[in-house]
């Protein structure tokens, strides 16, 4: 994938990811919402910090992929106050 088509998906990602904010926050009543991903994955990293998310910290043991647990997972949250069509 391009560099420019990678940045798109970027933006893309985070509109979309706000618009989901608002669903949660608004619709479903959630409280929070936790993004969880990979600590070396930048990529998901960026997005989760474009839509506004909060990185909490590094989780050890907290995301597994193909079944073996990652040495580090950054999590990211959203609450209400970070989504600007939900806050009070």
């Amino acid at each position: 994938m391009g560099a420019a088509r990678r940045a798109h998906a970027l933006r893309g990602g985070a509109r979309v990811r706000r618009e989901r904010g608002a669903v949660a926050f608004r619709d479903l009543r959630l409280a929070r919402v936790e993004i969880v991903g990979a600590a070396d994955n930048g990529p998901s990293r960026r997005v989760a910090e474009k839509a506004g998310a909060v990185l909490e910290g590094l989780a050890r043991n907290r995301l597994p992929i193909h079944g073996v647990p990652v040495t580090a997972a950054a999590v990211h949250s959203l609450v209400p106050a970070d989504v600007p069509a939900t806050s009070a």
